[in-house]
């Protein structure tokens, strides 16, 4: 007897159904794959996390507990030492990056531990201003606080403290920085340009009383000391009518709010017994006109100098982004 073969149609009929087979098995299979990386990545994560604890811990006395302080430790060490397998696999089956780092961050009384694939991190140079002091230098993280510091010795004078760089972070300044709705900006990496589209519109009643220009200002809040004098300098590409207007703990009142004109490019103010923080803002009083505002600096006293009178202190957060030196600053007996 002779065998019957499939007609044209019962094959397209096989092949539709195998089509719909595979459309309604493809994403639960892809979602099981997903689902089976993620597992692995976990799994790994935690692996690396445990070396890393165990390696924190038989070297525990590297590792000063402070609030914020923050670590890294490449892969690559715990390999090396024998605390990770080096075969160690990532969810693609493949040989795991020796670049990874951990991070460990010290906070609430324990440290934090997270796998990143980066870890910056610069060398503080200490200049001791004509004194003497025994650590030249020192590695620190990008977003950690800045942890020990060395004090410094000079005969006939106290140490007052290390002279850190412009209290302004003028990067998170610019991007936190907006209009009034009688000028427009523009914004480079490191200026700020206004262009005013009215006049000044009206006078305040309570500084007796203070134009109001067009301004651009950022809500990003500057710690300070009270009883304080404190200058802000900038450099423009104008001599046209500018204005800085400072507030302090968010009051609008004499003594609190202070402005300058822009040809004067600085402008000094003493802060309350109850300060506790700053912000300010730029202007350009006439339509028409424009002024770039750039080399902003905050600082504590009159003068601008190569190290800005700002603090740094154990708990300051390291923001930047390069190796940097800090200076001694003395007072006389």
């Amino acid at each position: 007897m002779k065998k019957k073969g499939f007609t044209l149609m019962e094959l397209l009929g096989v092949i539709v159904i195998l089509g719909v087979l595979v459309l309604i098995m493809f994403p639960p299979i892809l979602n099981q794959i997903k689902k089976s990386k993620q597992e692995i990545r976990n799994s790994t994560k935690t692996l690396i996390i445990d070396a890393a604890k165990d390696y924190y811990e038989d070297n525990i006395n590297n590792y000063k507990k402070m609030e914020g302080m923050t670590y890294c430790i490449n892969i690559n060490t715990l390999t090396s030492e024998g605390y990770l397998n080096s075969k160690i696999k990532d969810e693609n089956i493949s040989d795991l990056s020796n670049t990874k780092i951990i991070k460990m961050t010290y906070h609430n009384e324990k440290f934090d531990y997270d796998v990143v694939n980066s870890c910056a991190k610069y060398t503080v140079t200490f200049d001791p201003n004509g004194g003497t002091v025994d650590v030249q230098s020192k590695e620190v993280t990008q977003d950690s606080v800045y942890g020990e510091l060395p004090t410094p010795t000079r005969e006939g004078y106290t140490f007052v403290g290390w002279n850190g760089n412009n209290m302004l972070n003028m990067k998170e300044w610019l991007n936190s920085f907006s209009a009034s709705s009688r000028c427009s900006i523009e914004k480079s990496e490191n200026s700020i340009t206004l262009n005013a589209t009215e006049n000044d519109a009206y006078t305040h009643s309570y500084n007796s009383p203070v134009t109001q220009s067009n301004f651009g200002y950022s809500p990003m809040r500057i710690n300070v000391y009270p009883n304080r004098k404190y200058t802000i300098s900038w450099k423009s590409d104008s001599d046209k009518n500018g204005k800085v207007y400072v507030f302090v703990n968010d009051k609008q009142a004499t003594n609190y709010m202070f402005s300058a004109n822009n040809s004067t490019k600085k402008l000094s103010f003493n802060t309350p017994s109850d300060a506790q923080f700053i912000y300010f803002r730029v202007g350009v009083a006439n339509k028409g006109e424009s002024i770039k505002y750039y080399n902003i600096q905050l600082e504590q006293g009159e003068t601008a100098t190569p190290y800005e009178p700002y603090y740094i202190t154990p708990t300051t957060k390291v923001v930047q982004q390069k190796n940097h030196t800090l200076k001694a600053i003395w007072q006389a007996n």
